[in-house]
This record gives C-alpha cells, structure tokens and sequence, in this order.
C-alpha cells in the first residue's frame, strides 16, 4: 500500500514539475527491494565496523528492510550493489530517477546518509572492480516525509557515454546509529528539459571534460557576439552580487538605527528578475546565433544594468547620509606590495592564489589572486648528470605576463602515497626488493609511472638520499627566484599505501625493520627493557620484528607490541615529512614551506605537523573541514604562524547536499570563504574556473557556467569576491591577531586513536563533540594529548574537558586529568576513561588519583531518558555519556548545552546561539568580533553579549564604520545585531 502511494506521489512530482513525459519502472540490481533471504549485498570498507542487517520491525515497504548499523562516528560505510545494465535498456544519454525509502535513529543528519552510482570500467564476474571512471549524484534531490518516521529520497541520474559496470552505493558516513533502506526504484524518464533559470545550477545533460573547453577556446580566439556578450553578462553579474552585498549591509546599519530599507529591497528584487530575463536571453542568442537575438540579450542587459546603477545610487545616498563612526588602525587592503610571507612561515597580510586553467586569468581577473596554479616541482631536463630547472623560470615570466606576483614550488613529495623520480633512478632501483614501499603480508606499492611518481620506501638510504640531494639542488635554484613565493609538498599525504591486494601500512620490509630496531634500541637501549615493557622475548635487538599489519589482518586485541609499532610507524612518518621539509629548507631558508595535509584527526595525528612545516594547511570535506578549524588554531597559538587553505574545495562545505540551488551555493561559498579566514586561513588557494576531471560533479568547484561553453559564470560565483573584498579590509587584524581562548578543551587521545586503528572513532567522537559546540557558540580549543604532556598546555587553563574516548592514556596524562577534575575541573567523557596506558598496559593511575566520588554516581535524563551519569570526586564532576545516547539534535544536546554554558566561561556569544561569535585580540592591543549568520537561507537577529573592555562597539566592515547601540549591564555589555543570511561582520570595540 505504501508503495502505491509513493508512486502517485513521485508521478504527480513529475507531472507538476513539467520534467518528465512519462516514466518506466527498471529492475537493475536483484533484491533492490530487500525482500530475498538473503541481502547478498557488498560492504566497503571491508574493515568497517559498521554491518548490513535485515529489518523485519521496521519496514517502508514489502516485509523487510536493509538497516545499516553504524557503531563508530569515525568510519564511512557502504552497501554495494554491482551490475551492468543492458545498453538497449538504458543507452548513453538515458535519464532516470532513482528513489529509496530512508528512516534513521534520532540525531542523524541527512547529510551522513548518502546514495550515488560508481561507473567503473567493466571487469569480469568474481574480478575486482575496475576503475572509477565517474560518480554520478542525484540532482534536485528531494525528500518527502512519509509514516512512521520514513522519507521518500528521490534524485534525477543520466546515463554517461561509454559502457561501464554501475556500482549503486548506500551509504553512512561519520556517524553513529542505525539507518534503514527500502524499496529502490530505478525509473527511466523521458526529461522534457525546461530550461533552467539562472538560479539553478542543471548539470544533467551538460557535456564535461575537455569538449566545452575546447569551444571556449574558439570564442576566446574569435573574440565575437559571444565572447563580448559573455563579459558583459559576467560584469553585470559581478556589479549584482556586489550590489546585493551592499544592500545587507546597508540594512544591517538600518536596523541599528530601528530602521528598515523597504524600497531599496524591493529594488533588487526587480533587479533579479531582470538578471533572470538576461540570463534566457543570453541563452536564447548563445543558442541561435543570430544577431536579433544578440541584439535582445543587449537590450536586456541595458535594463539590467540601469535597475543595478539606480540601485548602487540609492545606496550610495543613504550611506552619504549615515554618520562615520570611525575605523580602526590599520583597517584596509594592505599595500601589496609589503612581503606577504616570512621564511619561518609568519604572514603580513593575507595572500590568496588561484589554480585554474590559464585560460579564465581575464574572467577570474575581479576576484584579485594574486599567485596562479603552481610552478613545476620537476625539471626539464634529469639525468643522473644533468638538472635543467629553466623551465620554473618559463613558468615564472608566464606569470609575469599574465599579471601575479608569481607562484609556488609544487613538490610531488609525499603526495598521496607516491613521490617524483625521474626514471633513471628507478630503474637503478627497481630490482631491489625495498626499493618501493612493501607490506607486511608481501605485497609491494602500486606506482603511477607514467607521470614519474613512483610510491617509493622512505626507508630505504636511496631514497633518504636522493630527496635530500634533489630537493636540496631544486630549492638552491629556487633561492634566486623571487616569484617562487613558497614551496608545497605532501599534498594529501598518507600513511598507507595502496597494492592490488588492498590498502597496507608503511613500516615494513628490509630497511623499516632495521628503522624499527633502531627505534627500540634508542627508547629503551637494553633488550632486557624491551621485553619486560612489551612482553616480548627477543634475543637481541637484531632479533625485534614488527607485529602484523591491522589492515592486512584484524586485531583481536592491542598487545603492547601493536602500541610500541603504532608510535615508531607514526614518527617514522612524520620524520619522512620533515626530511623533506629540513632538505627544502637547507638550500633556502628565506621562503615558507607549507605541507598540503587532508586527515588530519581522521587518519593522523597532528601533535607534529607544525615540526614538518612552516605553515600547514589543511582541507577535507565538510563536517570534518571545520572541526578542523580550533583544532589547527589552538596548536598554532605556540607557534604563531600562518595556516593555509591550498585545496579550496567550496562546493562540498556548507552547501554540499545542495549542489543544484544557486542561492545556496552563492551563500554557501560565502560562508565558508570568510568563515576560514576568520579562523586564520590566511593562506589560501582557491579552485576553480574549470576542470576537465570527471570529479568536477563531486566537488561542485567550478566557477563557470557549463551551458553555455564556459563563457558565463555561475550565480554563485561572485560570493567569492564578496567575502574576500569584506575581509581583506582587515588583512592586518587577521594576521596580527588571535582568538581569544576558549575554557573547554576538546582532547585528542593520541594514544587510543594510535592503538585503535584502523577505526576512526576518536575522530567520530571529537566529531561530535565539535558539531554540538559550534552549534551552541563554544568557542573552545582542541589540542592532541602531546602538547598536555610536554607542559606546552595546562588542564587548569580549562573549566571543562571533553573526552571522546581514551582507553589508552600515559600515566602522566591519567594523573594529570584525575587531578584537574579533583581541582574542580568537569570532564565529560563520551565513551572509555582510561584503563590502559599508552602501550596498552594495564594503568590505574586515573581512578587511583580521583578523589572518592562524594555520594556515588546519579543518572542525569532527558525526555524520560537516561544519557548520562555524574559523579563528583574532590571539586570536580566527571559526566560519562550513556552509550548511544547521542547529543546531536535531540533533547541530550540542549541538557548537555545548558551544563556547559553553566561550567565554562564565554567571552563572546549571541542570545539563543543562532549566530557564531569570535573574538579576536590584535597585537596593537584592539579587539575585535567576527560575527557570522551560519543560516544560508534566514535573516537572522539576535543580542550579541561580551565581556571585553569597549566604550564604543563600531561595525567596522560597513563603510566608514556604523556605531551600535550598546548597553552595559556590569562586566557584560550588549548589543542587536541583524545579519542576511551567510552574512559576516566585524565589530571594532573601540576603547
């Protein structure tokens, strides 16, 4: 009955859309109903410890349903359905929907849940799947509530040119309950395809790759109608965005002064829907041709331009009638010339880069970059007696020619899993077995040999000698050019590699062994030591080998040897990074370098990346992204240097589930872009106009339009530029300035995230730790347990310490956290306190060292609900989380919240949390508040409070600076604050 009933729903979805003729029912995949015995679906990865389950409680349709279990915030799981649908069923070209039913636990996020189709290239039955060609995701998704907590998911697909094997995935990623499937229908449709407007962004039917490029080219070439009339529709689209801009700033000015700007925004208004009628026209020409059409699209472009230019007049008198409070010191785009970088990796001002095809320089011309894609890591000539490094020079006057200020040294070391080599030395090498990376159970790296990167042992003296001698002469000719900005490697880097057997762990064979012994040998010098600490029973030295591979073989349990390796395969690592680094640095010292880091947390411990480094830059998907964020910046308060953003992947931030909404992609880019900034980025590289890779769907990077052979930008497109023209009037306060600190600490248990790979729990935890603190307005530090340790940090700095699980903990760091909860200090801990040491030894020191909980343990509830326990030892309180609790959206997050608020200090926040508030302390001893409306859709208000020393609170990012109205109430002063949505601004308080 159900079934039915989505049916009639999903026809008349279409019917009212106006997309689809008619519609035909496909089988696909067998059992993609759930109704077989037997799921006989695939699980990725296979280490996951999530699991497929049949459901016969909970059923959207039929008798039984696929439940996926997810125990483990920190990992991504997948059921994997694989077949090759019949090209007379669904030739090239072919659209279709698929629609799933969808039900999750309380305090799910939809975007954890995921569906999406893998066309890879075909392989024969029971042979591993080939290659990914292209993953397609559903667009204009859309999801419609059902009964009993069920959801009807339904997105559009096209079939790709070429023949593939098709891969349909369901997946949850990175959090912690159950989610059930049922009933996938795969439907071919007949699209009428309407045209879109120019507020979405219809990517299915659009050619990618290297064809719309290729066409752009003549239009560049030819110089005629289409190219002019192109810039001209990006111009105006580019005055639009800006006036847009202005306009919410101007009615955040209005509203402190009680006021509203009615007219104004009925005026842009207007001026949309005459952005809409130029945009048609612009179609209607660019597909016809002919000059009538052309001579429209101008006509249409006049109207457009005229409503802009009365509205930018309009606003130009109501702020020649605003009174200037006054701005800052050092307010204003700094002169570019002043030197952006340090070599110790310091920033005078903010330095932004692009890398795009060079093609889109005179498009990407507003945006302001200042450096351009990158110049050659390799030169062009290598052989074992020759280096020709001319071709950096090349690259250098090209982008002299084409207006920067220069580019960066793009080193292939330790990207990913491989590194550069030119061929004659890996041919000297390659037959010696430890030449490559090997694993434990024999199976030696892949390489990618065609682009001479080579996925070589870092262990190995070769090739310890070969990265000092070539890195050491590539940054002596680096030295003597000044368009060399910085130098970037390890580009994504990993800590595994990849076999045909699978993904393996570095620290073996010959030479990693010899590496280990070494490692033992210098920690505990007698052998005697090593076998009482490990409980081995080596002869010798010579004797010690590595315990087996987790990836190769599952951990039953963690033997102090597993916990011993994990700290040498750690370091080791991290020394490779800084071989690299000290090679680079040696031969010129006087520019930065800068590691290009993508799991951090997830899948490596950051305690050293700034001793790898001058500046390290991170990127990923959103959530992880900005968790991220305090992560970086609490490290970086000890060493007080620049953080990049080389990756700048925007279209999977915050907007990500949201692809085809232009609005929330122009909001979403917006965002993202200041918010990085205000957390220090100040670094950045940002990507793309364009990119022939089959992934640009995946990311959402482009900046150009795809209908129209690249010659037109996206809606969303000028968002960059608006948050870059915002925030580039403080590039002195942004990096001459820190966050304030926060009085929570987010503790990364290195120890347990070392000994429980290759789960990623830790990370999930801290995950959710971070998504309930940034949605509540905790502003909080989050440090690796190394810098409690050293004595770089001290507990007692903290009110609160949250703890995601930490099994594993040093003695030392059990006493100390012991003693700051007996001192008055509240831990809250979401999953194990400490039990074991950081070898996995058996450790009592934090249950010895806690005062006798006063009147033993009392469970804390929520809607009748048990989430958590506390008890209070000395001064303090330790909150243990209740198992699958979960505080994500439900009512343990609001009690959790409140306890918080309670126990922990804020210098900064707005009333209800709906804005995010950050105080920054400039070094010329000014304060200042980035304040951010996180909502991409709602205006939003609210009273901003804060305990900083301020007699006047001033907007500085409006022009010539808008007083607020600002009351005092004791040490706490407040001010209302009205902000469009995405909307950032920064508030002096002046003295």
């Amino acid at each position: 009955m159900l079934t039915s009933f989505l049916r009639r729903v999903l026809t008349v979805g279409l019917i009212v859309a106006g997309l689809a003729a008619w519609s035909q029912v496909v089988t696909v995949y067998p059992n993609q109903d759930f109704e077989a015995p037997e799921l006989g679906l695939g699980l990725w990865p296979e280490n996951s410890l999530s699991t497929l389950n049949i459901d016969r409680e909970a059923v959207g349709a039929g008798k039984q349903s696929l439940r996926i279990d997810a125990p483990d915030p920190g990992q991504r799981a997948f059921a994997l359905m694989s077949a090759q649908p019949s090209a007379e069923v669904f030739p090239p070209g072919t659209f279709f929907t698929i629609s799933v039913l969808v039900r999750k636990s309380p305090g799910i996020d939809n975007r954890a849940i995921t569906y999406r189709i893998n066309f890879r290239v075909p392989t024969e039955a029971k042979q591993e799947p080939g290659k990914i060609i292209s993953t397609a995701f559903p667009m204009r998704k859309k999801i419609i509530p059902l009964e009993n907590g069920w959801e009807k998911w339904f997105g559009y697909f096209k079939v790709p040119e070429g023949r593939y094997n098709w891969q349909f995935l369901l997946g949850v990623e990175h959090t912690q309950g159950s989610v059930w499937f049922d009933d996938i229908v795969f439907e071919k449709v007949d699209l009428k395809m309407e045209k879109p407007d120019v507020w979405t962004n219809w990517t299915l039917g659009v050619e990618i790759g290297s064809p719309p490029l290729e066409r752009w080219r003549k239009h560049d070439n030819a110089k005629g109608a289409v190219y002019h009339a192109g810039r001209r529709y990006n111009a105006l689209l580019w005055q639009s965005a800006m006036a847009e801009a202005n306009l919410l700033g101007a009615e955040r000015a209005a509203a402190y002064a009680g006021r509203t700007l009615a007219a104004e925004r009925q005026a842009f208004a207007t001026s949309e829907q005459l952005l809409q009628a130029m945009y048609v026209a612009y179609d209607t020409a660019f597909t016809s041709g002919k000059d009538d059409d052309w001579t429209a699209f101008q006509q249409a472009a006049d109207r457009f331009g005229n409503a802009l230019n009365a509205l930018d007049a309009s606003l130009k008198s109501f702020w020649n009638a605003t009174p200037d409070a006054g701005l800052p010191p050092h307010f204003g785009l700094a002169s570019r010339d002043l030197k952006a970088l340090e070599g110790n990796g310091r920033m005078n001002r903010l330095l932004i880069g692009v890398w795009s095809p060079g093609q889109f320089i005179e498009a990407e011309k507003p945006f302001g970059f200042e450096f351009h894609s990158a110049g050659p890591g390799q030169p062009a000539v290598h052989t074992e007696t020759e280096r020709d490094f001319s071709n950096i020079t090349a690259s250098c006057d090209g982008h002299t020619a084409n207006g920067f200020a220069g580019t960066f040294a793009y080193l292939n070391f330790a990207t990913h899993d491989q590194m550069y080599a030119p061929v004659w030395f890996y041919k000297k090498h390659q037959d010696d077995p430890d030449f490559a990376r090997v694993s434990w159970d024999g199976h030696v790296a892949e390489h990618r040999s065609r682009t001479r990167s080579y996925c070589l042992n870092f262990f190995h003296p070769a090739v310890k000698q070969y990265i000092n001698d070539y890195l050491g002469e590539y940054a002596t000719f680096c030295a003597k050019e000044p368009r060399i900005l910085f130098y970037e490697f390890a580009a994504e880097t990993l800590m595994n590699f990849k076999t045909n057997a699978g993904t393996r762990s570095i620290g073996y064979g010959k030479n990693a062994t010899i590496a280990f012994q070494e490692h033992l040998r210098r920690r505990y010098q007698d052998i005697g030591a090593v076998n009482a600490a490990l409980g081995t029973d080596f002869a010798d030295f010579n004797a010690a080998v590595q315990p087996p591979d987790p990836l190769a073989k599952k951990r039953e349990t963690v033997t102090p040897l597993d916990a011993e390796f994990e700290i040498f395969r750690e370091n080791s690592y991290m020394d490779y990074l800084r071989s690299i680094n000290q090679a680079i640095k040696a031969a010129d010292p006087n520019k930065p370098t800068v590691a290009r880091f993508s799991g951090l947390i997830s899948d490596m411990n950051g305690a050293r990346a700034f001793d790898v480094c001058d500046i390290v830059s991170h990127h990923c998907r959103a959530p992880r992204m900005q968790m991220v964020y305090p992560y970086l910046n609490s490290m970086n308060r000890h060493y007080r240097r620049g953080l990049a953003y080389m990756e700048d992947f925007w279209g999977c931030q915050d907007a990500q589930d949201r692809i085809d909404e232009e609005r929330a992609q122009r909001r979403g880019l917006e965002k993202h872009v200041a918010r990085s900034l205000v957390w220090g980025r100040t670094l950045q590289m940002k990507w793309y106009s364009y990119t022939t890779g089959a992934y640009i769907f995946t990311y959402n990077g482009n900046w150009m339009s795809l209908r129209h052979d690249l010659t037109t930008m996206r809606y969303c497109a000028p968002a960059l530029g608006v948050a870059l023209r915002n925030m580039e009037n403080f590039d002195w306060v942004l990096t001459h300035s820190v966050i304030a600190p926060g009085r929570i600490l987010l503790l990364q248990p290195s120890s347990t995230m070392r000994n429980l790979r290759p789960s990623q729990s830790v990370a999930g935890g801290m995950q959710q730790f971070h998504n309930l603190l940034q949605d509540n307005g905790f502003v909080y530090e989050s440090l690796p347990e190394e810098f409690i340790l050293d004595g770089r940090v001290s507990l007692g700095d903290f009110d609160v310490v949250l703890l995601p699980q930490a099994l594993y903990m040093p003695v030392a760091l059990q006493t100390q956290l012991a003693t700051f909860v007996n001192n008055g200090g509240t831990l809250v801990a979401l999953s194990d306190l400490p039990a074991a040491d950081e070898l996995a030894r058996p450790a009592d020191a934090f249950q010895r060292t806690l005062a006798a909980a006063a009147a033993g343990g009392h469970e804390l509830q929520a809607d009748g609900m048990a989430w958590a326990t506390e008890t209070r030892h000395g001064e303090g309180y330790i909150l243990q989380l209740v198992a699958g609790a979960g505080f994500s959206t439900d009512a343990p997050a609001a009690e959790l919240a409140i306890l918080l608020k309670e126990r922990a200090g804020r210098v900064a926040w707005a009333d209800g949390d709906v804005l995010e508030v950050i105080l920054r302390h400039a070094e010329d001893g000014n304060d200042y508040l980035f304040v951010q409306n996180p909502d991409l859709d709602q205006v939003r208000t609210a009273t901003l409070r804060f305990t900083a020393p301020c007699a006047q609170l001033i907007d500085a990012s409006l022009p010539g600076g808008v007083a607020l109205p600002m009351k005092v109430d004791g040490t706490v002063k407040s001010a209302p604050i009205r902000l469009g949505p995405a909307e950032t601004a920064v508030l002096w308080l002046k003295r």
